[in-house]
């Protein structure tokens, strides 16, 4: 699957480059477009930790995951 590549790819950069906030966002809208909740939810919130303020461009790139109820909760939860 085209998600599967290109989240090796990701990964591989998150293991050998400096990791950064939009690397772990696209991880995580990647494994949630995926379903894999869980493991999108880790990179999510160290996305969110390293720079609240970039998940609105994740958003915008996948707006079929705007209304996700997961990314939402974390959302919420780490905006306070």
């Amino acid at each position: 699957e085209e998600y599967d590549a290109a989240a090796e790819v990701i990964m591989k950069a998150i293991e050998e480059i400096a990791p950064g906030p939009n690397l772990y966002y696209r991880m995580a809208a990647l494994l949630y477009l995926q379903g894999k909740s869980k493991e999108a939810a880790f990179f999510m919130e160290e996305a969110l930790t390293m720079d609240f303020d970039r998940h609105t461009a994740m958003l915008e790139q996948y707006p079929q995951l705007k209304n996700n109820p997961a990314i939402n909760k974390l959302i919420n939860f780490y905006s306070s």
